[in-house]
C-alpha cells in the first residue's frame, strides 16, 4: 500500500511569507494548498516572476502545491453569478500558472430539489466553469458542506463536463447540518443528520469525483459546536481513511484547522496522527 500524501492548507498556519512554507515543510507536509482568492498568493499579488519564485520555493522544500482555494461565495445568486464565474475562470488560470491541478471552493447551499430555480443557476455556473477548466486541462473542486453528498452527486451528474470535481471535507458534514438546524430554529439531531450526511459514507457516494480532501474533525455538543483538533471529534478516522483505500484514491489529503490558538502544533500532530492511522490499516 502506498503512503498517504498529507499536506496543509497554508493559510491555516497563520504564518505569512516564506516562513509559512518553511513551517509547512518543518511539520512534515508533503504539500500545501494555497489560498488565491485573496492574500499573498492571489493573482494581483503575484506576477510571472513571483509565481516562479513560489514554485521554486515549494519544490526546494520537498513539497508540491496540491490545489488552491478561492472562497468564491454563492453561485446560486442569479444577480452576482456571472461576475463570480468570470472571477473563478481567472483563478483557474492562475492556479494553472502555479502548477496546481485544481481550484477548490465552497459554492453556496445547493437546493435538494433538482427543479428549484436556484438549482438551475448552480448547474449553469458549474457547467460554464467546468468547460473553462476542461479547455485548460484543469479541475474545479466543490468543497462539501451544507448539502448531502447525494445532492452534490446529482448536481455533478447533471453537468456536461468531467472537470467539476469534489474537495471532500468530512467535518463539514457535521458542522453544516448543526448550523442549518440553528438557523431554522430546530434542535440538532445527530442520528438524523448522519442518516442524511454521514461523512464516512460520503467518500463512497462521491468516489468517482474526489480530487482533493481536507482532513478536519468536528463535533456538536451542548455548549460547544464545530471544529475540533483531528482525533477529538466525531470522525471515525480508521473507518474514514479506510474508505480511501477502498476506492483507490491516491490524491492529497490536506489538514485544515480554522480554529484554535495553537494551530501549528495541532496541524503537526494531525499529520502524524493521520499517517499513523493509515499505516495501521495496512
Amino acid at each position: 500500500m502506498a503512503d498517504i500524501k498529507v499536506g496543509v492548507r497554508l493559510i491555516c498556519l497563520h504564518t505569512p511569507g516564506p516562513a509559512g512554507l518553511e513551517t509547512a515543510a518543518e511539520i512534515g507536509s508533503d504539500s500545501v494548498q494555497l489560498t488565491v482568492g485573496h492574500g499573498e498568493y492571489a493573482p494581483e499579488e503575484l506576477n510571472a516572476t513571483g509565481i516562479k519564485e513560489v514554485q521554486q520555493r515549494v519544490q526546494d522544500l520537498g513539497m508540491v502545491i496540491s490545489a488552491t482555494d478561492g472562497g468564491l461565495g454563492d453561485f446560486g445568486d442569479a444577480e452576482t453569478v456571472a461576475e463570480r464565474v468570470d472571477h473563478t475562470k481567472r483563478l483557474i488560470d492562475h492556479t494553472r500558472a502555479l502548477g496546481a491541478p485544481a481550484l477548490t471552493s465552497h459554492i453556496g447551499i445547493v437546493p435538494k430539489d433538482a427543479n428549484a430555480p436556484r438549482r438551475q443557476v448552480f448547474r449553469e455556473a458549474m457547467e460554464a466553469i467546468g468547460r473553462h477548466a476542461e479547455q485548460t486541462g484543469m479541475y474545479f473542486g466543490i468543497e462539501t458542506g451544507p448539502e448531502p453528498a447525494s445532492v452534490l452527486l446529482d448536481l455533478i451528474n447533471s453537468i456536461d463536463t468531467d472537470s467539476i470535481k469534489i474537495n471532500l471535507d468530512p467535518a463539514n458534514f457535521i458542522i453544516w447540518p448543526a448550523r442549518i438546524a440553528e438557523i431554522e430554529g430546530r434542535p440538532y439531531d445527530r442520528a438524523e443528520a448522519f442518516a442524511e450526511s454521514d461523512p464516512h459514507d460520503a467518500v463512497y457516494t462521491l468516489r468517482e469525483h474526489i480530487i482533493h480532501t481536507h482532513i478536519k474533525d468536528a463535533r456538536v455538543k451542548e455548549g460547544e459546536k464545530g471544529e475540533t483538533p483531528v482525533g477529538q471529534g466525531w470522525i471515525d478516522w480508521p473507518r474514514y481513511l479506510k474508505s480511501y483505500q477502498d476506492i483507490g484514491f491516491t490524491g492529497y489529503h490536506c489538514i485544515e484547522r480554522e480554529a484554535g490558538e495553537n494551530r501549528v502544533e495541532e496541524m503537526r500532530e494531525a499529520i502524524a496522527f493521520v499517517r499513523r492511522i493509515w499505516q495501521e490499516l495496512d
